[in-house]
């Protein structure tokens, strides 16, 4: 079951540097950064913030008849972790723990391994991969309005991070 995804990083790395070249590129104008759509009690939602939540009900809806909650909340953060991987210094994805998580998607709640075809295998992969793309993808763009408030943002949660609560950490330690 390994096969597939320890080889994911190696393909979503060269991709999220392409999306982040992009990204980069396209300077956020202030205005645009600073624009808020009404919520539903006509408070101001920032704009990063209803992207994120637009994705997450997009990404919930078309993953949930093959993920369960846990499995769709991992691949939200592989993608904000690989994101703050490339889009911020001092960052880097361990690729073996980035595999691990991604396996993930081979049990069931119970942490049964899934008895798969081949073919059901391969269609679930394909999914994941599309889930992560999804969530890495948004996470690119909330990062392109203001790169260095999302770095510090990342630094604030590494620091905030103990050993028991890194248990789907995907970055390296710092040297």
């Amino acid at each position: 079951m390994d096969r597939m995804f320890s080889k994911c990083a190696m393909i979503a790395l060269p991709l999220a540097a392409m999306l982040t070249a992009a990204c980069s590129e396209v300077e956020a104008d202030t205005t645009t950064q600073d624009a808020a759509t009404p919520g539903e009690n006509g408070e101001n939602v920032p704009a990063a913030v209803h992207m994120q939540m637009s994705v997450d009900d997009a990404l919930n809806e078309a993953m949930k008849d093959s993920f369960n909650t846990g499995q769709i909340t991992m691949l939200k953060n592989m993608g904000h972790q690989v994101t703050v991987a490339e889009s911020c210094e001092g960052f880097e994805v361990d690729q073996d723990l980035f595999a691990r998580e991604m396996n993930l998607i081979h049990y069931d709640e119970d942490g049964n391994q899934k008895d798969l075809t081949d073919a059901e295998l391969n269609t679930l992969e394909k999914k994941a991969l599309l889930g992560f793309g999804m969530a890495m993808g948004s996470q690119m763009a909330i990062a392109a309005f203001d790169v260095n408030s999302y770095c510090d943002a990342a630094e604030q949660e590494r620091a905030s991070m103990t050993d028991g609560d890194n248990g789907a950490m995907i970055w390296k330690t710092p040297a």
